[in-house]
């Protein structure tokens, strides 16, 4: 049971909610929804690691390499002589080293896959981050 708020309980509901909404922006909150189906207020890493709590995905390193597969063919139109497994291959090898029971693992494979941004250009993180989130918001299109 939920302690009582004493005799001003609306005044207090009143008061925490002009903490999280103040005065001054008027309307404001009523026009920007917190949850958007582009999921634009969440980095790539904060995504991948509410994606990786779905144990049947395989885990983040399973959801990049997912991601990766699926975008390979716009990749290779994008960038001739991309070798399509030694992409993956070297994604491997980055993520060998990262330890599974980290909390920051989302974030070291993201930087992971910035360092193949060398070999295969700037557009990798950004198609990753892409695939991740759309993932994501699938999941969440029938919420919105």
């Amino acid at each position: 049971m939920v302690p009582s708020t004493g005799e001003f309980g609306v005044g207090q509901m009143a008061g925490a909610f002009e903490k999280k909404f103040p005065k001054g922006k008027g309307f404001e909150f009523l026009k920007s929804p917190f949850l958007t189906k582009e999921l634009e207020y969440m980095t790539g890493p904060q995504a991948l690691g509410v994606l990786g709590e779905r144990k049947e995905l395989g885990g983040m390193p399973k959801i990049i390499e997912d991601v990766l597969i699926a975008a390979l063919p716009e990749l290779a139109k994008q960038k001739e002589g991309i070798d399509p497994e030694g992409i993956l291959d070297k994604m491997d090898r980055a993520f060998s080293g990262i330890s599974k029971d980290a909390p920051t693992m989302s974030e070291d494979l993201f930087k992971a896959v910035e360092g193949l941004d060398k070999d295969f250009g700037p557009q990798l993180l950004r198609i990753v981050e892409i695939g991740i989130k759309s993932r994501l918001g699938c999941n969440f299109c029938s919420i919105i």
